[in-house]
């Protein structure tokens, strides 16, 4: 079975979570890195880089949490580790909905010698809040920007608005009113 997963990706396809969350379409030789079912979300990576790039993608129920409030809670978690750089923060659109944009590097050695690049889009859409993650080692992820670019272009939400004129309940026409 992983075998076919493995021939249908050279070519690309699309990927649709089993919970119906959301859909990707997968870049030439991306793979789900990990088969299981996970009911909050998907781990992709490049079949030939064996997880030096990687993107997961993961839903998560907020309500009617503010978009600034589910920005800053994402970005605490990666705030405090080692060498964080941040590299870009400020609106975005994925989905078709407003959302924001955070890249940052960190160190991935104990000698602080090898950096991975995190380019991280935060939406919510319906009361779930999704957040497309890609990262990779900092040379590999620059190598791969095409296939970074193809992930967030593609991912989309069953009946997500393909444009937003109202922000809905608990989002704000301008995404995050700081820079992280």
């Amino acid at each position: 079975m992983l075998a076919v997963v493995f021939a249908v990706s050279l070519i690309g396809v699309r990927y649709e979570h089993p919970q119906v969350h959301f859909t990707v379409d997968l870049p030439k030789e991306w793979v789900v890195a990990d088969p299981k079912d996970d009911p909050t979300g998907v781990i992709l990576q490049r079949a030939t880089d064996d997880r030096l790039t990687i993107c997961s993608i993961h839903a998560t129920q907020v309500g009617d949490m503010a978009l600034a409030d589910y920005v800053q809670a994402i970005a605490a978690a990666s705030q405090g580790e080692r060498g964080y750089t941040r590299l870009a923060s400020g609106p975005v659109t994925l989905a078709g909905t407003v959302g924001h944009r955070l890249r940052f590097t960190q160190f991935i050695d104990e000698k602080g010698e090898f950096t991975k690049t995190v380019e991280e889009r935060i939406v919510i859409i319906g009361g779930v809040g999704y957040v497309v993650r890609v990262e990779g080692f900092t040379p590999w992820f620059k190598k791969r920007s095409s296939d970074v670019a193809h992930l967030f272009d593609t991912f989309a939400v069953p009946a997500a608005p393909t444009a937003k004129a109202e922000p809905a309940p608990g989002q704000h026409a301008q995404p995050c009113p700081f820079n992280l």
